[in-house]
């Protein structure tokens, strides 16, 4: 079944059958309807800042053309997090945990890049609190998601 996104009603007056998306799936995920109107009436608690007025706790996709500085962006702001220091030069950053997911550069390029950052292993901050994925071994169908096919492009420079 395809699913799209937005349904326009070209009727005003027409009440969406309530079986149009019922037990809608894409790949054997099921999506869970919201009424609008109960959306409305719920009441969230306050965003949890990672990195006040940049990024929320959660899950977090950092996407753009190349060479833009995508990956030094997120292991500044990864840093900051992990060690409680600023960043973007100037954010506060309260300590946490990071994963950082990038399935595009390796081990050899972030160690590079941290020691970069870093050179003085004297000097260089408790970073136990920043942990990397590098690889995957997909566990799922190849039809869900094919690493060897381009998807690891998808999810390069995901931080989590």
């Amino acid at each position: 079944m395809t699913v799209p996104f937005v349904v326009i009603k070209d009727d005003p007056q027409a009440v969406p059958a309530p079986s149009i998306f019922a037990g809608a799936s894409i790949r054997g995920i099921q999506f869970k309807r919201t009424n609008t109107n109960e959306l409305m009436s719920r009441t969230f608690a306050p965003i949890k800042w990672v990195v006040p007025g940049y990024i929320s706790e959660g899950f977090v996709v950092l996407a753009g053309r190349q060479k833009l500085g995508k990956t030094w962006l997120a292991i500044d702001m990864a840093l900051a997090v992990a060690t409680a220091t600023t960043a973007i030069g100037s954010i506060m950053c309260q300590r946490g945990d990071v994963l950082y997911i990038d399935m595009e550069n390796g081990p050899r390029r972030i160690q590079s890049r941290i020691a970069t950052l870093f050179p003085d292993e004297r000097n260089r901050p408790d970073l136990s609190r920043l942990e990397w994925v590098t690889e995957a071994h997909n566990s799922t169908p190849a039809s869900w998601m094919n690493w060897n096919a381009g998807g690891s492009q998808c999810w390069s420079r995901v931080w989590w």
